[in-house]
């Protein structure tokens, strides 16, 4: 317990301790913590709770906070099940409605740590309800998805009901960056979704990170299709007054991650920029079954062009990125149907079977909402570089 009637400012640094704090204490003061600026942990062990109560601190500190985490364990309680739903009811967790104060910045920033994917969750969720910038980095962690991941699906998921953003709070950005970190397609699929259904201007970046399949990747496939993960639920209206942006750069992804990630992108009903950058889109045995399906069926059907747009674009770039041609298709299918405006930019990208690529481009020349505004082909070696730039409901 700590108590005090006057501000002060000090830098707190806790160095190898294993922090425990009784669910029934909780923090306190008579006046404000106006001027903590610094909080480092190192070589810790601490308990999902603990970890959560201290975000929640950082965020609602009401002023510019640096909290810095390196080397630490994030253990779940005895009964993970239990506490995802004893954190879910927490006040400590329930993000107070602030104006927005783009005066000031949380920095977050997470080293080596190793947490479950229910804990990542949770804070992705406190750090974009925040109501003000904050910038949460993440290296070298490590999320562990094994205990909670079949029970953690997208729907019915209190945290992922993204409230209502006051009107005046959409000029603030929040900022996400994981690098050199390992997290499974579930985990990454339920950060992209909190990412575009903020309702404020978001930037995510992935640098060198691996995107691993569930265990039933096939069943997943189908899964995926039915649930309310890629039916984005009760969308918001159009807000053209924000964007959100996520980039992937230097990954390998499969194709079914990277099918389900423009689907939530193009239904997102706001401005979105995805850039992929030196990528490689892989594909796997659950994706070559639906490669045999999109084969077997006739040329890209053709869509009208929509007489009144939404006015926001979704902007997808890929730089260097490596693909199938069926990947390519893929692409092709879901932002023709998309409903607005979309902006999309190949450059310097290795697209295989050549045959096939070039059938997708006689295709895309029988498109009225399709209109293709730069194609070069590049010889390099044994293969082609394509630069290939198009717009759908221009």
């Amino acid at each position: 317990m700590f108590e005090t009637d006057q501000p002060f400012s000090f830098s707190l640094v806790v160095y190898k301790i294993a922090l425990v704090m009784d669910p029934k204490v909780k923090l306190r003061q008579n006046g404000p913590l106006s001027t903590l600026t610094d909080v480092e942990l190192d070589n810790m062990i601490m308990s999902a709770e603990v970890f959560g109560r201290l975000v929640s601190m950082m965020i609602r500190m009401g002023h510019s906070v640096n909290c810095k985490l390196d080397r630490c364990s994030i253990e779940p309680e005895e009964d993970a099940r239990q506490e995802e739903v004893d954190m879910e009811n927490q006040p400590v967790f329930q993000m107070m409605t602030q104006s927005a104060s783009p005066e000031y910045t949380t920095d977050v920033t997470l080293r080596n740590v190793t947490m479950s994917a229910g804990v990542f969750r949770r804070v992705v969720n406190m750090v974009i309800q925040s109501g003000h910038p904050v910038n949460w980095e993440l290296w070298f962690c490590s999320i562990e998805h094994k205990e909670d991941a079949r029970h953690m699906t997208m729907k019915n998921q209190p945290t992922l009901q993204m409230v209502a953003p006051d009107l005046a709070s959409l000029d603030y950005s929040t900022h996400i960056t994981l690098r050199s970190m390992t997290m499974s397609a579930g985990v990454f699929r339920r950060l992209v979704s909190m990412v575009v259904r903020s309702g404020h201007s978001v930037n995510c970046e992935l640098w060198f990170c691996t995107i691993e399949p569930e265990e039933d990747e096939r069943q997943l496939q189908v899964d995926m299709e039915n649930q309310h993960a890629l039916q984005m639920g009760a969308l918001q209206p159009a807000s053209p007054g924000f964007t959100t942006h996520i980039s992937l750069s230097w990954m390998t992804i499969s194709t079914g991650v990277f099918r389900r990630l423009i689907s939530m992108l193009v239904q997102s009903r706001h401005s979105i920029n995805c850039t992929f950058r030196v990528c490689k889109i892989t594909t796997e045995e659950d994706v070559r079954q639906l490669e045999g399906e999109m084969k077997n069926k006739s040329a890209l059907q053709v869509v009208v062009p929509q007489s009144a747009l939404p006015e926001y674009t979704t902007s997808i770039k890929t730089d260097g990125v490596t693909m199938s041609a069926e990947t390519f298709r893929c692409l092709l299918s879901i932002v023709i149907h998309s409903g607005h405006s979309v902006d999309c930019q190949l450059q310097n990208c290795k697209i295989e079977p050549e045959a096939d690529v070039k059938q997708l481009l006689e295709e895309m020349e029988n498109q009225p909402a399709l209109k293709v505004t730069e194609l070069i082909d590049d010889k390099v070696s044994d293969f082609k570089k394509w630069h290939i730039e198009f717009k759908i409901n221009e």
